[in-house]
């Protein structure tokens, strides 16, 4: 809950800095935005993964299918 208060926190930010900031800036605190949310998902990802195939090592379902 606390990362998509942040989250929302964040796009108010640079809503208000369209139009005072240069295009270039807004543009880096978007895609500052995107690569870390990317590792996350990355991060979730590959847990979620680890977490199926330990499964599987443990006579769980197929982790792949």
């Amino acid at each position: 809950m606390q990362d998509l208060l942040h989250d929302i926190e964040e796009l108010q930010r640079i809503e208000k800095s369209v139009g005072v900031l240069y295009d270039s800036t807004v543009k880096s605190l978007v895609q500052e935005m995107k690569k870390k949310k990317k590792s996350e998902v990355n991060k979730i990802t590959n847990a979620d993964d680890k977490r199926a195939f330990d499964d599987y090592l443990k006579g769980g379902k197929s982790w792949v299918e």
